[in-house]
């Protein structure tokens, strides 16, 4: 039969010396677990923001294409991959109804004119995030991209512990056929 040695009480109960070293284990586990799960929930929260920021690329290319197979000019194609990647153009700075829908139609009519105006469109730095659409045509097929170059994704720090030396630019592609030969012959 082994003693113990008392060496101190807790709520009116006595402990004994290899209790007592245990008492401040579960908080310091449960401050470990708890920064995981944030770890987690925040690592979770830019893949969904990666994931809205490449469907939204995928949409814009979308019209981009659509425009382009249509025959429009170029002017008023990137009017339309910019109208439909507004949730991922960033702050607006230009003048603002209040409705979304409304900016919009006054943006895909005046263009520049008619004061809609967000940060991603127009970037005044090369690091700043800007969307961007190249593409491509021949006779048959009409190619649009649609890049979010720069895109703030990732959290500087985030990406530095994960070894990532760039944020990445997401990007969505389409291909239509070439109906603007059809129209405008």
């Amino acid at each position: 039969m082994q003693k113990h040695i008392i060496t101190g009480t807790a709520g009116g109960k006595k402990l004994s010396g290899s209790r007592k070293r245990e008492r401040g284990a579960s908080i310091f586990e449960a401050m470990v677990a708890l920064c995981f799960m944030c770890f987690l929930f925040f690592a979770l929260l830019q893949i969904y923001q990666w994931c809205n920021a490449k469907l939204f690329c995928r949409y814009a290319s979308y019209f981009g294409a659509k425009g382009r197979a249509l025959g429009y000019k170029d002017n008023f194609t990137n009017r339309a991959v910019r109208v439909a990647a507004l949730p991922v153009s960033g702050p607006s700075l230009g003048f603002r109804s209040g409705n979304e829908l409304s900016d919009a139609q006054n943006y895909m009519v005046d263009g520049d004119k008619s004061g809609v105006w967000y940060k991603y469109w127009y970037p005044q730095r090369e690091t700043q995030p800007e969307i961007r659409l190249s593409g491509r045509a021949d006779a048959d097929n009409v190619e649009a991209s649609v890049t979010l170059r720069n895109a703030p994704l990732i959290a500087e720090q985030l990406g530095k512990l994960m070894g990532i030396s760039r944020t990445p630019s997401p990007s969505g592609k389409s291909t239509f056929y070439n109906y603007s030969s059809v129209y405008l012959e």
